[in-house]
């Protein structure tokens, strides 16, 4: 256990290492972390001070979940599933492993923000109890600020043998606090209304449309060719790369809450060879949905 700089693993999934404090902690859980199913793989602070615009952040992913706290500014956040929502002081934002997303502070703002890293089976049985999803990526803690407790982490973090589980009841405090109620999901903000986000919110809500159907989806907001150069030109992607991946965290989702056949499930996304399936399932996870079902069935 100790404090090292980001390993190039971290580096080539998108982690980029500032000049401002930052810490990544490697270790084995600790007893806590392991009775919650958790694995604590990382814990930081970050202060952004570029001055490019959000719309000039590349969206990016990293191979671990991740819960980021904003204790200073605000700003917005973006991932596929939602896309553009206002971040205040006072959210954390959930990152899910290898979603592309973008966060970050309007022009002429400020932004700082605590991170952990973390892995293990605990997300995936929330996101299975439908209390994460990746449609409510921002947590609001009700009426309790955490930014005391995470810089009582930070200095932790600083000594030769950090208490791991000063980070695991963080996290856990976090969920506790910020995710909705059984039964009683949070009043979504309210949605953009322009064309090119109806747009993408039916690329996301048609997972089962097939890719060639695409012009179709988009007559009623206007001509095809127009709607999707407008639409890589906001969003970084284009319109069918967006299809492809709903289909991709539709058919992923459904491998931890169903037990479906690959053939059914590569069926409800609207890709009917399997073979093509699995290969775009690898290419964009990582592992074989195969692999990925296992995985989440044998736990951490």
């Amino acid at each position: 256990m100790g404090i090292s700089r980001a390993p190039r693993d971290l580096t080539k999934n998108g982690y980029r290492e500032t000049k401002a404090p930052a810490q990544i902690l490697f270790a084995s859980p600790s007893p806590l972390a392991a009775a919650f199913g958790l694995s604590v793989l990382g814990f930081g602070f970050h202060a952004t001070k570029q001055k490019r615009t959000f719309d000039a952040m590349k969206p990016w992913s990293l191979p671990f979940w991740s819960i980021n706290w904003v204790s200073k500014g605000g700003g917005w956040f973006e991932n596929g599933p939602i896309g553009r929502r206002r971040v205040r002081r006072g959210e954390a934002l959930v990152r899910f492993p290898h979603e592309p997303c973008r966060y970050g502070h309007s022009p002429g703002g400020a932004w700082e923000e605590y991170w952990i890293l973390f892995d293990g089976n605990l997300p995936a049985r929330l996101v299975e109890a439908g209390l994460l999803d990746a449609h409510s990526p921002i947590l609001r803690p009700r009426g309790i600020d955490f930014t005391p407790r995470f810089e009582e982490a930070r200095k932790a973090s600083l000594v030769r043998r950090p208490p791991m589980a000063i980070f695991t009841r963080l996290l856990i405090d976090l969920f506790s606090h910020g995710l909705p109620a059984p039964g009683r999901p949070e009043k979504p903000d309210r949605p953009e209304t322009d064309a090119l986000k109806q747009f993408y919110e039916l690329l996301h809500a048609r997972a089962e449309e097939p890719l060639e159907g695409l012009p179709g989806l988009a007559a009623p907001f206007g001509n095809y060719h127009s709607l999707r150069r407008a639409f890589q030109k906001r969003y970084g992607r284009a319109p069918h790369q967006v299809l492809l991946e709903s289909k991709l965290l539709r058919a992923r989702q459904r491998l931890l809450t169903t037990r479906g056949t690959l053939a059914q499930i590569a069926h409800h996304v609207g890709i009917e060879d399997v073979s093509y399936f699995i290969r775009l399932f690898r290419k964009r996870f990582g592992l074989s949905p195969v692999r990925f079902r296992r995985g989440v069935e044998a736990g951490p």
